[in-house]
């Protein structure tokens, strides 16, 4: 089993070498809760902190760069995949 930790260097890796992959529903829930691939990017780059789920997906929390906090859930299979996006605690 991965670790936290491990997950978390491992997204911040992916993230800076620009394998994110973002699929539509997450696309979706960008554009609903106003949130650009930039910020996306930045947050997952900088993760804080990230949780795996019973679903063996990974809840990521990060910030944006106003400081703002987004949850991201993501499938690691080769590439970073973003499942869908949340800003705060929504």
């Amino acid at each position: 089993m991965v670790k936290g930790s491990d997950a978390k260097r491992r997204i911040r890796a992916l993230a800076r070498s620009g394998r994110i992959f973002v699929d539509d529903h997450a696309w979706e829930a960008m554009e609903r809760r106003c949130v650009p691939f930039a910020d996306l990017r930045h947050a997952l780059e900088r993760a804080e902190s990230c949780r795996l789920q019973a679903n063996g997906r990974w809840n990521v929390v990060g910030r944006d760069p106003d400081g703002d906090v987004l949850r991201v859930m993501v499938e690691l299979p080769d590439d970073l995949l973003v499942i869908t996006v949340y800003r705060g605690d929504e």
